[in-house]
């Protein structure tokens, strides 16, 4: 079992979605008190809040971010408006943003800051995050012809304005694919 799994069926748990021993009998992921599963949050997992992160506005005044279609990760937080309906592959894009962000407060402001300010830094960031997401995607989904659909949704989106347009979409799918 992948990590990514680890914290789909975690965050199952969290918003009660998931009774925490049925996760250790049906999925094995070795929690066997609820003890061990908060030392698994602790070492595995992150927030997730419906709340804007704090940098919304400087995110929606930049890149015109659209809040009802947006997932954010800020610190050790997850942000986004349905947070019960992001589906497995947009967690893993974020968790690897919380990953680049350093782990404290600091290192998560001079991040965000270099992001919005350096084009080139934007795109390395996110194209980490889309391969990561796309590499989730290959493996859990069998369909070549969906597996497709899938890389041209991300292309589109790393080409997008969101991103202030650092790359043209062919770009992007043959970055994200390695093809």
């Amino acid at each position: 079992m992948i990590d990514q799994d680890i914290y789909v069926i975690v965050v199952g748990i969290m918003i009660g979605k998931l009774e925490w021993r049925k996760a250790y009998k049906e999925y094995g992921i070795g929690i066997q008190t609820y003890n061990e599963l908060e030392n698994l949050i602790k070492e595995k997992m992150y927030k997730i809040s419906k709340d804007r992160p704090p940098n919304w506005d400087e995110l929606e005044k930049v890149f015109k971010a659209d809040w009802e279609h947006t997932a954010v990760a800020y610190h050790n937080t997850i942000h986004a408006k349905y947070p019960d309906k992001l589906p497995p592959d947009i967690l893993v894009h974020e968790q690897v943003h919380l990953k680049q962000q350093g782990g404290t407060i600091e290192k998560t402001k001079e991040w965000w800051k270099k992001y919005i300010e350096d084009d080139k830094h934007r795109y390395t960031q996110e194209l980490e995050a889309y391969r990561k997401q796309y590499q989730y995607i290959r493996e859990v989904k069998k369909d070549r012809n969906q597996i497709a659909r899938e890389a041209h949704l991300i292309a589109t989106k790393l080409s997008s304005s969101l991103y202030g347009n650092i790359v043209t979409y062919s770009e992007a799918l043959k970055a994200i694919t390695n093809k």
